[in-house]
């Protein structure tokens, strides 16, 4: 209990941080359902939906000015959300921004979109499916953690940068797919690597409760394995010099 009450203490810290944080370094306006602020730009910020409503629609444009980003939090824990329609205005999407909407089961990413941020949709659990656009470039850490009925996931040649696995604790995936000409990710043995530097960032959880890491990657990334519940075995090669940290936490 008292580990539970820390959590939770901590947690509403953290969003207390990031509300006050945002209301001092901008002015708060209301347009209907939405809190918003005005970028340096022009550009509109949603900065908090106040609907109770199952389903959301962004606005493309509030008092005629460009809605592009979607902020931190400002859907965290909106277990009521079943679906949500994202303006193809958007260009980013903050850090847990969807995270923990429990009934979220329906979302399409526009192709305006270029950033997905640190656990933007994790811990979505009714997620069964998510398309990332062909205008995606960074991925952020633990992007879709815990989205436990994703099944599968394909990565555009647009992403540059991922971050650390952004499927961890992903146990229904089976599938993550990348072009074979893609610069910098490929997809061998099942498993999501980096060609650049020869590292393994993460691999299908759903899949398998052993895996055999391919011959020639060097480094098994941070939190590569992490919350792999069903993982029995696993075959390193001589090639690997490196761990990362928390390569096999949980």
């Amino acid at each position: 209990m008292k580990k539970l009450r820390y959590i939770c203490a901590f947690i509403l810290a953290v969003l207390f941080s990031v509300l006050c944080y945002a209301e001092e370094e901008h002015e708060i306006f209301t347009s209907g359902d939405w809190k918003y602020f005005i970028n340096d730009g022009g550009t509109v910020s949603i900065f908090r939906c106040n609907s109770e409503e199952e389903s959301a629609v962004i606005p493309s444009e509030i008092d005629e000015k460009a809605v592009t980003e979607i902020t931190k939090n400002v859907f965290y824990m909106c277990n009521n959300l079943t679906s949500i329609e994202i303006p193809d205005s958007v260009i980013t999407i903050w850090d847990w921004a969807f995270s923990g909407c429990a009934n979220l089961t329906s979302i399409e990413i526009p192709d305006s979109v270029t950033t997905i941020g640190d656990n933007a949709f994790s811990e979505c659990p009714n997620l069964t499916s998510i398309e990332i656009p062909n205008s995606v470039t960074t991925i952020g850490d633990w992007a879709f953690m815990d989205c436990v009925n994703l099944t599968s996931i394909e990565i555009p040649n647009s992403v540059t940068e991922l971050g650390l696995n952004p499927f961890t604790g992903c146990s229904s995936l089976k599938t993550i797919t990348v072009s074979p000409d893609h610069e910098k990710y490929a997809v061998i043995n099942t498993m999501l690597v980096d060609k650049t530097d020869k590292s393994l960032i993460c691999c299908p959880v759903g899949l398998s409760s052993s895996y055999v890491i391919p011959e020639g990657i060097q480094k098994i990334g941070d939190a590569a394995f992490r919350r792999c519940a069903n993982l029995t075995s696993i075959e390193i090669p001589n090639s690997v010099t490196t761990i990362g940290e928390r390569a096999f936490s949980y």
